[in-house]
Parts: C-alpha cells; sequence; structure tokens
C-alpha cells in the first residue's frame, strides 16, 4: 500500500503552477474510490494521472486503480469505517471537516477559494479542494447527508462594510442553495458571524431561513461562543441548522468550563 506523502513526491504533486482543479479532481478520486462516488472525479482523475507521466517522462505508468487504496500519512485522515456523508464548502483549512470526521463523517467534497487555504487543506487531509463556487459545475458535487458552509463572514461583520446581499461575496450563499435545492441534503450546517443577526434589521438572516424552509427544511439558529466549548477566546459565530424533519435542540450541547489562555500557553523546559 503507497503512502500519500510518497505518491505525493513521486509525482510532483504541488499547487503552485496553476493546476489546483487537477489535482482537486485527482486528491478527490484517491479519497473517494470506495464509496460510491469516486465517477463523478474518475475520468478527469485518470487523464491527469496519465499527463503527469508524459510531463515526467516516467518509464512505467502503473494502473491508477492498482495503487489504490491509498496509506493517508497527513495528520488528519478519514474514518476508515464512515458512518454519514458530508460535503466541505467555504472549506478554509478544514475548521469544520476534523470535528466531522471525528464524529465518523467521510468528505465527499470540498470547496475553498483561497490559494493559502487550499495548501493548508491538503497538507491537513491530502485533498485538495475545488476553488471558485462560482464557477463550480454543480454536476460532480455528490449526493450526501450533511452540508457544513462557513460561508463569506466579511459582508455581514461590523469589522467590514456591512454592505450584505450588495456584496460580491454576500451573495455566495445563493450558490449553497443551488447544492441543497438539487441534492437536498438531510442536514444544513451553516455559520457566519453573530452581525448576521442584527443586519439589515434582521431581514438578511431572515431571507436565508426562509430560502432555507422553502426547500423543506425546519430551521433552527442560535449564537454559540467558543469560549464556551474550551476555547480561550471570545468567539461568537451564529450557527444555523437545517434538518428535514426536526427541530435542532441547542439546549443539549454540552458546554465546558471556561479555560484561561494560560493553560493552553506551552510550559518551560
Amino acid at each position: 500500500m503507497i503512502k500519500y506523502s510518497t505518491l505525493k513526491e513521486k509525482l510532483k504533486l504541488e499547487i503552485l503552477n496553476g493546476n489546483v482543479e487537477d489535482l482537486a479532481y485527482f486528491t478527490h478520486y484517491l479519497q473517494n474510490h470506495k464509496n460510491g462516488v469516486a465517477h463523478s472525479y474518475e475520468k478527469r482523475a485518470k487523464d491527469y494521472y496519465k499527463t503527469i507521466f508524459e510531463d515526467l517522462s516516467l518509464t512505467s505508468e502503473p494502473e491508477l486503480q492498482a495503487m489504490l487504496p491509498i496509506k493517508w500519512d497527513v495528520p488528519f485522515p478519514a474514518p476508515e469505517k464512515p458512518e454519514f456523508t458530508f460535503i466541505d464548502l467555504f472549506a478554509g483549512i478544514g475548521g469544520f471537516r476534523i470535528p466531522m470526521q471525528e464524529l465518523g463523517g467521510n468528505c465527499v467534497f470540498s470547496s475553498e477559494f483561497n490559494y493559502h487555504a487550499q495548501r493548508a487543506y491538503e497538507f491537513n487531509f491530502g485533498e485538495v479542494p475545488f476553488g471558485d463556487i462560482t464557477k463550480l459545475n454543480t454536476n460532480i458535487v455528490p449526493k450526501h447527508d450533511i452540508l457544513c458552509a462557513g460561508f463569506p463572514c466579511q459582508p455581514f461583520s461590523i469589522s467590514g462594510k456591512m454592505k450584505g446581499f450588495e456584496d460580491t461575496r454576500g451573495t455566495l450563499i445563493y450558490h449553497v442553495f443551488e447544492i441543497i435545492e438539487k441534492h437536498q441534503p438531510k442536514v444544513i450546517f451553516l455559520e457566519n458571524v453573530k452581525h448576521l443577526v442584527y443586519h439589515n434589521k434582521k431581514r438578511t438572516l431572515a431571507t436565508i431561513v426562509q430560502h432555507l424552509e422553502e426547500m423543506g427544511y425546519v430551521v433552527s439558529k442560535k449564537v454559540l461562543n467558543a469560549s464556551d466549548f474550551g476555547i480561550p477566546q471570545n468567539r461568537e459565530r451564529i450557527i444555523i441548522i437545517g434538518h428535514k424533519n426536526t427541530k435542532f435542540d441547542f439546549s443539549k450541547i454540552e458546554q465546558k468550563t471556561k479555560p484561561t489562555l494560560k493553560e493552553f500557553l506551552d510550559k518551560k523546559k
């Protein structure tokens, strides 16, 4: 069984030379070759694999299928026996993916626009996210149980200009709606800054909730603070949960004692 790091070195996989989309197809195929969604990525991945060997003038090209499965020697590998599937939109460096995997989830699609975040994501998970969601062919997004999206917060943040839907980034949520409408996942899991609650006299949040309800979801929402969950930082975020059948009960979430920063600092040796 070949290690991902070995394959990466042998094929000189690097997202510095404008081939992010090819690498997204290739790494998504490697990650999903046995879970029933590989067909979304297979042709483009195999074409890219063949091109790599031609460009590197390698003498032998072993069948890609023969190298599977890959041994994922990455910091956060996917669970061996997943219990549900999810997608990771506006993925950043993987803040959604880590806990979802810890709960038994298998990520079948990821998307992130920022180049530096893409590199960090690949380092963390061995998967290059697809890029600009506005140019995404939604037909390649596989069916999934849970949709996760930390859609851009700048248009709604008090630290930004608070233009909301007037800001191009504020309208990116509509591309999320398009994916939701197409695949109808069981659960929607959205996150944004606290000020989304009050933006435009609360009309912005009401619009988002209305769209989800029109697509058949029971919507729950609550502002949560990271300091209530073991992190020494006041980081308040609104969490929006859409479920096909029941309202999410935020009161069942277990909180932790607020830690101090001192507890997180390295001790002198």
